[in-house]
């Protein structure tokens, strides 16, 4: 039956009814058509439980984004190293020299200069492809976070020896301190340059003639030169970290980038789980549903017919 003409034909019966009866049933009125009422609430809380979901999800989601571009203003400042891809990548080639030489030497040649390259690039090897990793800032923050955790990596297994391990260990941390200009590309060359210089007194105010016979100082450093070519390509391979801006050598631009990254994903999960539910939403087949689609409409306005013919009950003048 079509709902509308349902409605006239209820409020018409019942408002005439109201209109000539007087009976007390019509007291009765309320005690069934409230419960009938919450009943209905019920019933369109129960049918609207997704879509609640949805926007509760919509409204963390609203949030998130504000938390997002809160973190977007506090990004460390400095300038892009958008342009410097291929540069880094290029630097990065004097570590995998290394390992190439070592790889060139095979299993035949047993030069000191071959075992020195195996014993280096033995480590180097592993962290060569961060110079590939990434672009931009994040480059070299992959490049410059390893660089210390390398060095000293060398250092524990001893295959450049305490003085050379000493003297490289010192003399990067001491290029980090000057805070060379990011595009300072001169200066933080000659820088590594000097390297070879500074080692060598290193070495010699450590293995002289006052010390060790000249036969063994001649030894140590024959030995020292082949290793000190190795740490020099090492060091080269390492000039953007000279010239890393701070909030990316103190860490704080990882830090950032790993905050904002957990914001993100946690937004894109968020996302998702609105887009399944709104996937899940469909009409059920069972008794509930077709109460509510197919029935309750009827009966909600058979209630409010009957509370109109009690309405019109009570509009019609009392005999005194």
């Amino acid at each position: 039956m079509n709902i509308l003409i349902f409605l006239g034909i209820c409020f018409i019966f019942f408002g005439v009814v109201g209109f000539f009866t007087k009976s007390s049933w019509w007291n009765w009125v309320d005690a069934v058509y409230y419960p009938l009422g919450a009943l209905g609430v019920c019933l369109i809380f129960i049918q609207s439980t997704n879509d609640r979901k949805i926007i509760e999800l919509y409204d963390l989601q609203i949030k998130q984004r504000a938390e997002i571009a809160a973190i977007e203003k506090q990004k460390p400042k400095f300038s892009k190293f958008d342009n410097e891809d291929s540069l880094i990548a290029t630097q990065g080639s004097h570590l995998a020299h290394i390992s190439n030489y070592a790889e060139a030497c095979g299993d035949i040649i047993k030069t000191t200069e071959c075992i020195a390259a195996k014993e280096i690039s033995s480590i180097t090897k592993q962290y060569e492809n961060k110079f590939v990793q990434f672009s931009g800032a994040e480059r070299v923050q992959a490049v410059c976070s390893s660089a210390k955790p390398m060095i000293e990596q060398l250092g524990k297994s001893d295959v450049l020896g305490v003085t050379l391990y000493n003297s490289l260990l010192q003399y990067f941390t001491a290029g980090i301190d000057k805070g060379f200009y990011q595009y300072d590309y001169v200066n933080s060359s000659k820088y590594i340059e000097d390297f070879s210089a500074f080692a060598w007194n290193e070495f010699k105010s450590v293995v002289n003639v006052n010390v060790f016979s000249k036969r063994d100082v001649t030894l140590l450093s024959n030995e020292f030169k082949e290793t000190l070519y190795f740490t020099d390509s090492l060091l080269s391979s390492l000039n953007v970290c000279l010239r890393a801006p701070k909030s990316i050598r103190n860490g704080e631009y990882s830090n950032w980038s790993k905050h904002r990254l957990e914001k993100v994903s946690e937004l894109s999960e968020l996302q998702e789980r609105a887009e399944n539910i709104e996937k899940a939403k469909s009409l059920k087949n069972d008794n509930v549903t077709k109460l509510q689609f197919l029935y309750w409409p009827f009966i909600i306005i058979l209630a409010l017919s009957i509370k109109f013919g009690k309405a019109v009950n009570s509009l019609v003048p009392k005999k005194i």
